[in-house]
């Protein structure tokens, strides 16, 4: 079983865009529903994987700059 998550799963985005590709003559590649999943998995793997290797950080606050400037480093 697949989780058909994630925002390529969207079913009203889809249309949207199959729709626009259709007026403006472009052909829209969409992947398969079973290839839509939620990026949460993957993350979660590469976690795992992190974790068993003892390669995370024992420091867990966050440093969150919500306002910060897409150009700024």
């Amino acid at each position: 079983m697949y989780l058909q998550d994630g925002v390529s799963a969207n079913i009203k985005l889809r249309e949207i865009l199959k729709v626009w590709g259709e007026k403006e003559k472009i052909e829209i590649y969409l992947p398969d529903l079973n290839y839509c999943t939620d990026n949460a998995a993957m993350i979660t793997v590469a976690g795992i994987f992190k974790y068993r290797e003892n390669k995370f950080s024992k420091d867990l606050r966050l440093n969150a700059k919500a306002s910060m400037n897409i150009e700024e480093e």
